[in-house]
């Protein structure tokens, strides 16, 4: 299931600067997080 974050997150996730987190059985859970620092947003 995808989630429909704010533009600006939509944006950076389309652009490939934010990432959608998964838990580790692969489910898709509501939060963005920067890959290069690990920070959620």
């Amino acid at each position: 299931m995808e989630y429909i974050f704010s533009a600006g997150s939509q944006a950076l996730l389309a652009a490939g600067k934010l990432v959608q987190v998964t838990t580790s059985t692969g489910q898709v859970l509501p939060l963005v997080r920067d890959p290069a620092t690990g920070r959620f947003v």
